[in-house]
């Protein structure tokens, strides 16, 4: 598993991209609330997603193409 820490208050910025060998699939990067990122992103493109780390706690992020396996976690410390 892929963890983020960052602490409280933290500007966070996710540059993603989709380098899949596969130029069929398409990925996502998302975060359910309190921070609502959701990035699709179809072969050879990029996203960014940026959002202030103002809650503390674990949140876990994943592609909603690929569950269970493409997770991780965002940990915000305080």
């Amino acid at each position: 598993m892929n963890t983020i820490v960052v602490n409280k208050d933290d500007k966070v910025n996710v540059n993603f991209y989709n380098v899949d060998d596969v130029q069929t699939e398409i990925h996502s990067f998302t975060i359910d609330d309190p921070y609502a990122v959701n990035i699709d992103l179809a072969f050879d493109q990029n996203g960014n997603a940026s959002f202030t780390a103002d809650q503390t706690g674990v949140f876990t992020y994943y592609c909603k193409y690929h569950l269970p396996v493409m997770t991780g976690q965002l940990v915000v410390l305080p």
